[in-house]
């Protein structure tokens, strides 16, 4: 599996796959989220974050401390992409997350 982003897709490894679902079926019915790093041997690592948004069923919103706890550890430069769960939807990126791209 390939996650498009901006820079191009990122090859995902079983493991990454693995956390992922994981994620969203240990936050169903909310949407799930979070980030994957890149480690300094080259792999990657999901980071999962937690959703805050106010409707969490329908959107998502990292927590800031989340992130800024990557920050403070180091892997907040080492971040590569983002991931997040429609629960009840497409697996397409929904309007609201297309806006969202364009911000970035």
């Amino acid at each position: 599996m390939s996650i498009t982003l901006l820079t191009g897709p990122l090859l995902l490894s079983k493991e990454n796959l693995l956390a992922v679902f994981d994620e969203a079926n240990a936050k169903y019915p909310s949407e799930a989220c979070g980030v994957f790093t890149r480690q300094p041997d080259g792999t990657l690592k999901t980071v999962p974050i937690t959703n805050i948004h106010d409707d969490p069923l329908n959107h998502f919103l990292m927590d800031p401390y989340g992130l800024l706890n990557l920050c403070l550890d180091g892997r907040l430069d080492g971040v590569v992409g983002l991931f997040h769960s429609h629960c009840r939807k497409l697996p397409h990126p929904s309007t609201a997350d297309l806006a969202l791209i364009e911000l970035t």
